[in-house]
């Protein structure tokens, strides 16, 4: 940034000496004839007496005045490229989010699964298998988004009064870079004072007291931290104003990060007993989480471990449609009276989809809030029918001696103790022997 020529370039024009002392400049010129006056500075052998200049505050006031246009165009420009830029870019990727949010609502996978899916087979947990089954919180429903946006009428851009201050900026340098009570400028250099040693250097009295100069730096180097400081100035005056707008800012961004998680899709979510990841652009796989558990049958104990039971289903032009009936969908093989070396389930013929009301590859439609609750309930039925055969499918007349031979997973076998232990420590036991 170039900034208009400071008070310092002004008094370096003149070509005097003079001299900043804490927040005064004061100008010099050699006396002529009798010398009476004691405030004065003696250097090579002239006197010059001290003349106090205006206050430098005042100078820098009166700098900011003549500069006025430069220096409200400079502040705006600050206000505008960092915080009103942000305002209107979080505005339009709320309005732009909104708009995708207003477009997906009524298909997203997650929306469907929480909303349908999750909460009527927890129903049927309860209702028919008296096992609670954990439903997470429903999606976020976003009913209004309010934007917020830049209103140039309600925002008063910080000016030149903003910067008026008692203490100079100059000063402020001064106790920065400079350690001493004053600085003498001659001939566009700067020497500051120190304690006088007798050391070979120049001197100068000031009303009768001996100090040693020592060269600091070019009057332009001085300068040019001045210009330094006064853009840090004018910086921190805009940072101050424009941070008012960051409410603005964070409400938006706080908006557009309820839309986005309101229809995050991930390829692969579990809300708690219910899970589902993504197989393909349209293809998903819906899933429960069965837990170990304890079955006692024909007066023998099984522990079958944890897996997943789930099926695949397609959702594309806001329609559903389930493609089978679940399997258990890990790799290793499930041990189990009703599960085959490849995983499949036996589930005794068609009769129980009849029953159920289940038709597999049907599109179920999900245009209306009517429809999306009979889809999400024969997905919901499908995977209870599912848990059914897993817990209880080896009933009566689906005897696994009979259709599956215990031999074939026999190695889930455990002693009536370590049924008893494991029952203790918090798997819940079936029994199928009445």
């Amino acid at each position: 940034m170039n900034i208009p020529k400071t008070i310092l370039e002004d008094f370096k024009l003149c070509g005097e000496p003079f001299i900043i002392r804490s927040n005064r400049i004061y100008t010099l010129e050699s006396a002529q004839g009798v010398f009476d006056n004691n405030d004065f500075i003696q250097f090579l052998d002239k006197k010059y007496p001290l003349e106090k200049s205006l206050l430098i505050s005042n100078l820098e006031n009166r700098y900011f005045s003549l500069n006025e246009k430069y220096i409200n165009s400079y502040l705006q420009h600050i206000i505008k490229r960092d915080y009103v830029s942000k305002v209107e870019s979080s505005h339009a990727a709320l309005i732009s989010q909104h708009n995708i949010y207003e477009q997906n609502k009524l298909s997203s996978v997650e929306h469907f699964i929480r909303s349908q899916v999750v909460p009527q087979y927890a129903e049927l947990a309860k209702d028919f298998f008296q096992v609670n089954s954990d439903v997470p919180s429903k999606p976020k429903k976003i009913k209004t988004v309010s934007s917020e946006t830049f209103d140039p009428d309600m925002f008063r851009f910080p000016d030149i009064s903003d910067l008026y201050s008692e203490k100079s900026i100059l000063e402020s340098v001064m106790g920065s870079f400079v350690n001493s009570d004053f600085i003498f400028t001659l001939g566009g250099r700067c020497y500051v004072s120190s304690t006088y040693d007798n050391s070979p250097s120049e001197l100068v009295k000031i009303n009768n007291k001996v100090h040693s100069l020592k060269y600091l730096s070019s009057l332009s180097n001085l300068d040019k931290n001045y210009k330094t400081a006064i853009i840090r100035k004018l910086n921190s005056v805009a940072k101050n104003h424009g941070e008012q707008l960051i409410p603005k800012i964070q409400k938006n961004l706080d908006q557009i990060k309820n839309l986005e998680s309101a229809f995050e899709v991930q390829d692969k979510t579990d809300f708690g007993s219910i899970g589902y990841q993504k197989v393909n652009n349209d293809k998903y796989r819906i899933y429960i989480n069965i837990v170990p558990f304890i079955a006692k049958m024909r007066g023998k104990f099984f522990h079958f471990i944890k897996t997943k039971v789930g099926t695949d289903f397609l959702i594309k032009n806001n329609s559903l449609e389930i493609l089978s009936a679940p399997v258990v969908i890990e790799k290793e093989r499930y041990y189990h009276p009703f599960v085959s070396s490849s995983n499949s389930m036996c589930y005794g013929g068609n009769k129980r989809w009849k029953f159920t009301g289940v038709e597999f590859c049907k599109k179920y439609h999900l245009d209306s809030k009517e429809n999306r609750q009979i889809a999400g309930y024969k997905v919901a039925a499908v995977l209870a029918e599912g848990w059914k055969v897993i817990h209880r499918g080896y009933l009566k007349s689906n005897s696994p001696d009979t259709y599956h031979p215990i031999s074939h997973f026999q190695n889930r076998e455990v002693s009536k103790q370590a049924a008893d232990n494991l029952v203790n420590s918090g798997l819940k036991l079936y029994v199928q022997d009445e």
